[in-house]
């Protein structure tokens, strides 16, 4: 009797193991099934870091009208409000203009390697207007000055030694567009010639700002053209 009864127990002895293993394991399984809390979760790989950082960002540039030089008078550009100010030229005296503008990068501590890669490869154009035209018909120009030119090239080794004066710093470039007119007689006691530039004609350059580049409209004129005996 005594033999069967430690039989039994032992019997008893080992489903008690057997069910303390099977409830074990189970709970492990159900532990790493069950995600991580964001704060326990390890970082994205080195190869998802790369792939993101490699992206350029979308708006790189800002191209910036600064002033205008007209027969050695210096005139701020876009113009404060008001009356655009005078110049006269006696007929077949030159209207010499040199437009002056600037370019500029986003803050240069915020370039990246694939930035530079991207915006400094040399690749990208724009288009840079001037005209003398008779107001209110914008369309009806008396003589036009348009060119074509490539953004600056440069590499992320180039960035690294860019100065950086303050957390927004950027990199600027100055560059001007000359325009020249010889006055002639037909235009004497005209009063509607207007002078105008402007940068990134038809906006060719997805900018940081747009609304710095000259207006091509009668109403961002830089000076009124008397045309004198």
């Amino acid at each position: 009797m005594e033999k069967r009864i430690s039989v039994i127990s032992i019997f008893l002895i080992v489903l008690f193991l057997i069910a303390i293993t099977a409830a074990s394991t189970s709970f492990a399984r159900s532990q790493q099934n069950e995600p991580l809390p964001k704060s326990q979760q390890p970082p994205p790989s080195k190869d998802v870091r790369v792939q993101r950082a490699q992206k350029p960002k979308s708006e790189f540039w800002d191209l910036e009208v600064d002033k205008v030089i007209i027969n050695g008078q210096s005139l701020s550009y876009p113009r404060p409000s008001g009356p655009a100010p005078t110049i006269h030229v006696k007929v077949g005296e030159p209207v010499n203009c040199k437009c002056y503008y600037k370019i500029k990068t986003i803050p240069i501590s915020d370039i990246t390697g694939s930035d530079a890669k991207h915006w400094g490869s040399g690749n990208f154009s724009y288009r840079i207007c001037a005209q003398i035209y008779e107001i209110p018909d914008f369309f009806s120009s008396v003589e036009w000055t348009c060119l074509n030119r490539k953004l600056p090239k440069f590499t992320y080794e180039d960035v690294k030694n860019w100065p950086l004066v303050s957390r927004k710093s950027r990199k600027t470039w100055t560059s001007y567009l000359e325009y020249n007119w010889i006055a002639t007689a037909e235009y004497v006691g005209n009063n509607s010639l207007m002078f105008t530039f402007w940068v990134d004609d038809h906006d060719t350059i997805k900018e940081t700002d747009e609304d710095n580049n000259g207006e091509a409209a009668y109403d961002r004129h830089v000076a009124l053209i008397v045309v004198i005996p």
